[in-house]
C-alpha cells in the first residue's frame, strides 16, 4: 500500500514541476529481499544528468534508498541505471519520455491565478482567472492575457461575477454570471456595469446610437429630408401618400392650407366624405365615379345636391344633358330656386317653384312687386303701368309697346303716346286711322278717318315697308 501511495504521489506532482519523474524501480536480491547500500550509477543517453528533487536542485545520490526503491527526475531521455555491491551487479535502462500535454508551473503566466481545464482524454489547459478585480472587465481582457472561454472575472467592488465567452484579442465578451449587481456586460456593444438610456431628436429615420455607457434612441421630427419621424404640434411636412382607414378629424381651428387633396389616387378608389353635427354626408366624394354629394352618399351626377329631408334635389350633369336639373319630391311651399337681391331688405328677384303648389312656376319680382310671373297654365302676366307707358317694349324704343291704362283695357303706346285704347266697350284712337286694301270711291285708294272723324283717302304712294298715309 505505501508503495502504491508513492508511486502515486510521483504521479501527481509531475504536473506541478519542470522535471518528469522516472518510473519507480524495486531492486531485490536472490532470496526477494530487497537491496540497499549498494551503488547507484545513473547516466542520460542524451547527457542529461538524474536529480533527487523535481526542480533538479540536487543531483541523485550514490545509494539505493530504503526498501531498494530507486525513482529520480530528468528530463527527457533514456537513462542507464547501474547497480553494484550487496552481492548484485545489475544495469538496466529506465526511460522518462517526453512531457508533451503535461501541466507545469511555467504554463501559468508569472504573477497570475487560475485553474487546470480537461480538454480531453490526456490534454488539458491552463485558464486565467482574476478573482480579485474593482472593475467589471473590458474588450481588452482577452487572450493575450492569457484569458480563455471559461475565465473567471469577480468584480468585488460591484458585488458582479463574469465569464469569458469570446477572448478575441482587442474584442473580449464577458458574459455575467450573478451577483448582487443590476448593471448589464454587453448591449450594443457597451460593456459598463452601469448603462443608460437617452433621447434625442437628431438623423432622419429613428435609430439607436450607442457610445460611452450611454444609449440613446434618435426620434426626428418629421420633415422634409426625414424618411420616418414623429408628429408633433407644430407645422410640419408630411410626405408620401397617406391613407387614414378610420377617418381624420381636426379641431375647431384646424385648416387644410394650400396644396393638392387627391382622392382618387394610384393607391386605389377612396371615397372621402366630410361631416357637419348634424350631418352624416355633409360634403361626399365618391372617387370611383367621379362625382360630389352634398347631403348625399350616392351621388347620381357630377355635383348631386339633396336639400333638407330630401325634399328638393338638384344635379349639374351635362353629360347626361340635363345641365342644371331641380327637382322637387314633394308639395313644398318653398322655391325650388330663388335668386336675392341683398341690399338693404333681402328681396328675391327670380323664384322657379314647384307647378304643384303655387299659382306661379316662374316669377320675377322687383323691391317685393311682383313684375313678370307665369301661371301653373302657361299664361304670360306682368303688370301693367299706364296708358303712355308700355309693360311690353322694345330694348331699342323703350317708350312704345303695349300697356294698360287701367283694368280690362290695352293701349297700343307709340312714342309715348295712347295712340289706341281698347275696353270692353270701346276702341279710342288718337290721331288719324287709315285701313288698308279698302276701296271707298272706286279709284282703289285707301280709306282712311280723317282727326275730325270724316272718311278721307290715303294720298300718299303706298309702299309697304314705310306706310305713310295723308288723309284728305
Amino acid at each position: 500500500m505505501k508503495k502504491l501511495l508513492v508511486l502515486l504521489a510521483l504521479l501527481v506532482a509531475s504536473a506541478a514541476w519542470a522535471y518528469e519523474p522516472s518510473p519507480p524501480i524495486y531492486f531485490r536480491n536472490a532470496q526477494g529481499r530487497p537491496i540497499y547500500d549498494a551503488t547507484v550509477t545513473i547516466t542520460g543517453a542524451g547527457g542529461n544528468s538524474a536529480c533527487a528533487d523535481p526542480n533538479c536542485a540536487t543531483p541523485y545520490g550514490t545509494t539505493l534508498g530504503a526498501y531498494g526503491l530507486l525513482q529520480f527526475y530528468g528530463a527527457s531521455d533514456n537513462y542507464t541505471v547501474t547497480v553494484t555491491g550487496s552481492g548484485v551487479n545489475l544495469s538496466v535502462v529506465v526511460p522518462i519520455p517526453a512531457g508533451a500535454g503535461g501541466v507545469v508551473d511555467n504554463d501559468f503566466l508569472a504573477s497570475s491565478k487560475g485553474f487546470l481545464l480537461k480538454t480531453s482524454a490526456g490534454h488539458y489547459t491552463v485558464l486565467r482567472d482574476n478573482r480579485g478585480a474593482t472593475s467589471a472587465p473590458d474588450p481588452n481582457d482577452d487572450i493575450l492575457d492569457g484569458y480563455g472561454l471559461g475565465s473567471l472575472w469577480v468584480d468585488t467592488t460591484n458585488d458582479m461575477t463574469y465569464s469569458a465567452v469570446d477572448v478575441t484579442a482587442g474584442a473580449a465578451i464577458w458574459n455575467t454570471t450573478g451577483g448582487a449587481g443590476t448593471g448589464i456586460t454587453t448591449f450594443n456593444t457597451l460593456t459598463g456595469a452601469t448603462q443608460t438610456l437617452g433621447v434625442d431628436d437628431s438623423g432622419t429615420t429613428p435609430a439607436w446610437t450607442s457610445a460611452g455607457t450611454t444609449h440613446t434612441l434618435n426620434l426626428p421630427d418629421m420633415g422634409v429630408g426625414i424618411s420616418r419621424g414623429l408628429v408633433n404640434n407644430t407645422t410640419q411636412s408630411i410626405l408620401g401618400h397617406k391613407i387614414f382607414a378610420d377617418g381624420l378629424s381636426g379641431s375647431a381651428a384646424s385648416a387644410f392650407n394650400g396644396g393638392t387633396f387627391t382622392v382618387n389616387s394610384s393607391l386605389g378608389d377612396y371615397d372621402t366624405t366630410i361631416s357637419s353635427d348634424s350631418e352624416q354626408y355633409m360634403f361626399h366624394v365618391d372617387a370611383g365615379l367621379n362625382m360630389v354629394g352634398i347631403r348625399n352618399q350616392a351621388p347620381s351626377a357630377l355635383v348631386d345636391i339633396v336639400g333638407d329631408g330630401a325634399d328638393v334635389v338638384m344635379e349639374l350633369n351635362p353629360v347626361n344633358g340635363k345641365g342644371l336639373y331641380v327637382r322637387r319630391s314633394s308639395s313644398g311651399s318653398a322655391p325650388l330656386v330663388q335668386f336675392e337681391e341683398t341690399s338693404g331688405t333681402v328681396q328675391p328677384i327670380l323664384q322657379l317653384n314647384n307647378v304643384s303648389a303655387v299659382n306661379y312656376p316662374l316669377l320675377i319680382q322687383q323691391n317685393g312687386t311682383d313684375s313678370c310671373r307665369v301661371t301653373s297654365a302657361g299664361i304670360v302676366q306682368t303688370v301693367y303701368k299706364s296708358s303712355t307707358v308700355p309693360s311690353y317694349s322694345f330694348t331699342g324704343d323703350t317708350n312704345t309697346g303695349v300697356g294698360s291704362a287701367g283694368a280690362d283695357q290695352v293701349d297700343l303706346i307709340a312714342g309715348g303716346t295712347d295712340v289706341v285704347n281698347v275696353s270692353a266697350t270701346d276702341v279710342d284712337i288718337t290721331g288719324e286711322a287709315s285701313v288698308s286694301g279698302v276701296s271707298g270711291d272706286g279709284t282703289g285708294a285707301i280709306v282712311c278717318i280723317k282727326s275730325d272723324g270724316d272718311f278721307g283717302t290715303c294720298a300718299d304712294a303706298q309702299d309697304p315697308n314705310t306706310f305713310v298715309c295723308t288723309c284728305n
